[in-house]
């Protein structure tokens, strides 16, 4: 499978000698080599000109902006070039620079002619200069970049880290739903859903149901809350939005987590601790990954769930299943509940979003997005309780390319969202497709 536009980025920065005859050496410096000197049996006039040529360089950066136009295969390495320095860098000191630069491991048939681009790099601009190739190059990619023989970096190009999928599917009736994955999982996935549709109407909540689930797809429908103990049967056409993530990828990562807790659907509070310490307090979103109350009541109304309190490193989770009516919660099983914790500041920002809204009295709430989505698909979840009454369902509704609105619902009646006091109501927005994270 191929994917367009994948971009790495490394830098790496350079000053230029100081004197005449001296050791071209490099120091490494978290990530960052500094070119610091260097040593060329070379005539004085030629070493003078040089000295002149590379003067402006000082203290300037080059920053690799490595881009493909294959998932498998690389044709091309832009470099973006930075001034960092006081002074102009001229053109003339740019393409000397470039032309005793060379890249080793990959057969170099190019570079642009940066003359004809520009005359002058000011303090502080940039610009992109592409070196390509005579041939495409495998994805997995080792090279180094040398400037006059003993100037050396080494790179690794890795492929993006596929950790899981974002979709979307239309149910009515309370019928099931084959989601169909995109790619077949080396073990289950973990499955979150919202409802992001209000088509029917009124005042009655959905909770998504998975009824089963293996490494190729998942059978789902969508239970409403109408004030009964069993899911209605008779709805009109509902969507709902889904994020797959292949958990032992995802838990690689140092920003988010995954994992499962067995809770009773009580109401009461369940404590979590998470495997790895968090730099800021995540949010978290959930889903129950079974259906066990449809064994006692066929067609029960199904498990959702909250979360009252959360650090860095620990949670609490409430399991609730809603007998129709009346502010509590059954209690009629124990459920599986998958958890989502994503570091809200540290999260990859170039495929996830996320934001919080404050919520009163079940009343739907618009909020809005940093970026622009072509098809944005979106989990909400509360993570407060600043209130007893129960179920509170959380929902979403009007999602498009730039906002959402967002709520729960107190569902103690028939077709009625009751008042209730405020709760932090907690959104994750991601574009369709692929979840693809940069690892290099």
């Amino acid at each position: 499978m191929k994917y367009d536009n994948y971009i790495t980025q490394t830098k790496i920065a350079f000053a230029a000698p100081l004197s005449l005859f001296v050791i071209l050496s490099f120091i490494m410096i978290s990530g960052v080599v500094y070119l610091s000197s260097y040593q060329s049996y070379i005539s004085e006039s030629q070493e003078e000109l040089r000295q002149s040529q590379l003067q402006n360089l000082k203290k300037s950066q080059i920053s690799f902006e490595i881009s493909n136009q294959n998932y498998d295969e690389i044709e091309n390495i832009t470099f973006e070039i930075k001034n960092t320095g006081l002074t102009n860098i001229y053109s003339n000191e740019l393409t000397y620079f470039l032309n005793n630069t060379y890249i080793t491991n990959i057969i170099l048939s190019e570079v642009e002619n940066i003359s004809n681009n520009i005359s002058i790099l000011t303090p502080q601009s940039s610009m992109l200069v592409t070196y390509s190739y005579g041939s495409s190059q495998n994805y997995n990619l080792s090279f180094e970049v040398v400037h006059d023989s003993t100037f050396k970096q080494e790179f690794q190009l890795q492929p993006p880290l596929a950790i899981g999928e974002v979709g979307s599917f239309s149910v009515q009736n309370n019928e099931n739903v084959i989601i169909s994955f995109q790619r077949e999982y080396d073990d289950t996935p973990a499955l979150f859903m919202t409802p992001k549709s209000e088509n029917a109407g009124g005042e009655v909540p959905y909770i998504p149901i998975i009824h089963s689930i293996n490494t190729t797809h998942a059978n789902v429908s969508l239970c409403q809350d109408n004030g009964a103990i069993t899911c209605d049967l008779t709805y009109i056409n509902e969507e709902v939005s889904y994020m797959i993530f292949d958990i032992n990828k995802t838990n690689n990562l140092s920003w988010i987590e995954i994992g499962s807790i067995s809770a009773s659907t009580n109401g009461a509070t369940i404590p979590i601790s998470f495997s790895k310490t968090f730099d800021n307090i995540p949010y978290i979103f959930a889903q129950t990954q079974t259906y066990n109350i449809n064994s006692i009541i066929t067609n029960g109304i199904a498990a959702h769930s909250w979360f009252p309190t959360i650090t860095t490193t620990t949670a609490q989770i409430v399991g609730c299943d809603h007998p129709g009516i009346a502010n509590n919660c059954a209690g009629t099983t124990t459920e599986n509940f998958t958890y989502l914790a994503i570091d809200p500041i540290l999260l990859d920002s170039s495929i996830f979003e996320v934001g919080t809204q404050s919520v009163s009295n079940s009343e739907w709430t618009s909020t809005s997005f940093l970026n622009i989505y072509t098809t944005p698909e979106i989990l909400v979840m509360q993570n407060s309780e600043n209130g007893g009454e129960d179920p509170q369902y959380p929902w979403a509704r009007n999602v498009g390319p730039s906002g959402a609105d967002i709520r729960y619902c107190e569902a103690d009646a028939p077709g009625v969202c009751h008042t209730h006091l405020a709760e932090d109501i907690m959104w994750l927005v991601a574009e369709e497709g692929i979840l693809e994270v940069d690892v290099n």
